[in-house]
């Protein structure tokens, strides 16, 4: 046991004098956390501002520390264990944020694909002619949720053709109907209903126009031809008079 104590390194005695960084590098900048606390170990603080620029921690900076004139100045064995404990910490935590990325990527990856299968099951559905699908627009990813809500939006889009067009049929449907019955003779045939599609509408009110009107002059012509022929009744029977009195007087 007392073999293994002598074969343990020493630690060196600490140094007198250590360089200072701020007064090696003539460095003014105050809220440096090294510059605050008067440590001359400065490659031991996060944020510090070397050479006008902030830096991390040190295992993000450990390049540029290695080959400083400060850090192997001020290297000695309690330094050096300071070091390797906060190295050590720097690794776990890097280590743990590692973990927890490679968990958001796996849940991120899960969820991409669920969604996009959903996705292509919705436009399937659409292209086989059913537009009142839909899919939950809710998503961690914002892409996918914007994709599914193009989605959403382009099949109520697409119902609301679909729909128009169902109208637009029937209404059709309703106006060769009132104008067969129009060539039949049937004059009080009218298109009757409302549509929320403007053309069949406007179609409707020309066609019970015309409708109207056609019935009006046919009406007005039939009255012309029953006048016509109680002039010519009158006319025939004063025709017939007067070749009586005519016969008569002679």
């Amino acid at each position: 046991m007392k073999e293994l104590e002598k074969t343990k390194i020493q630690p060196a005695g600490k140094k007198s004098v250590k360089m200072k960084c701020w007064e090696t590098f003539q460095c003014n900048e105050t809220a440096c956390p090294a510059y605050k606390s008067g440590d001359p170990n400065c490659w031991l603080f996060s944020g510090t501002h070397c050479h006008k620029n902030i830096q991390g921690k040190f295992i993000e900076k450990m390049e540029m520390c290695s080959d400083c004139l400060v850090y192997g100045a001020n290297m000695d064995y309690h330094a050096m264990h300071q070091t390797c404990n906060i190295i050590n910490k720097q690794f776990k935590e890097f280590a743990k944020l590692v973990k927890e990325r490679d968990r958001e990527l796996e849940n991120t990856g899960l969820e991409l694909a669920l969604s996009i299968s959903e996705v292509l099951e919705a436009l399937k559905k659409i292209s086989a002619g059913d537009p009142t699908v839909r899919i939950p627009e809710t998503s961690t990813i914002e892409l996918i949720s914007r994709l599914k809500q193009m989605i959403n939006v382009t099949a109520e889009n697409i119902g609301e053709i679909v729909d128009q067009s169902h109208e637009f049929a029937m209404g059709l449907a309703e106006h060769f109907d009132v104008l067969h019955r129009v060539t039949k003779g049937d004059l009080n045939a009218r298109i009757s209903g409302s549509s929320p599609v403007e053309l069949i509408e406007a179609l409707k009110e020309v066609s019970n126009k015309m409708i109207a009107s056609v019935d009006k002059e046919i009406t007005e012509r039939k009255k012309f031809e029953v006048a016509l022929q109680e002039s010519e009744e009158k006319f025939r029977t004063i025709s017939s008079s007067a070749r009586d009195a005519i016969v008569m007087y002679r």
